[in-house]
């Protein structure tokens, strides 16, 4: 619900952002129980950006509008900025030592996912 404020979504528009959350949350849990925490972020992204794809044919609105409320779920943030602060400052806050080849791959499952959803489900025009 906070994320239909910051981003400042019309009242119309908030249950799909909402249900984008949710799409993107759930899908990215079964997918890491099923396949790996890697793949379960491909297939969230692949699930938020079908789910924002045909929301936006249906809709006739932007695709945005929804795909921002769900990918925000699966960007890692604080893995992110560990390994940022352990990289500048030098200072390790936890003790994990592949924290930025994590965030890489997760960063390039993110990518996967929505090209991958965008050939399953083109969007409903082109830039």
């Amino acid at each position: 619900m906070s994320l239909v404020i910051i981003f400042k979504a019309r009242l119309k528009d908030s249950p799909w952002g909402i249900f984008a959350g949710i799409v993107a949350f759930f899908s990215a849990m079964l997918g890491g129980i099923y396949l790996g925490e890697s793949i379960g972020i491909f297939v969230g992204a692949l699930a938020v950006g079908v789910y924002s794809n045909l929301y936006a044919r249906w809709m006739k609105a932007p695709v945005s509008i929804a795909l921002l409320q769900g990918i925000v779920i699966l960007v890692p943030g604080s893995k992110t900025y560990i390994g940022l602060n352990a990289l500048i400052s030098g200072e390790t806050m936890l003790n994990q030592a592949h924290i930025g080849s994590q965030v890489f791959l997760i960063f390039m499952s993110l990518i996967a996912g929505l090209i991958f959803a965008n050939v399953v489900v083109p969007p409903r025009r082109s830039l």
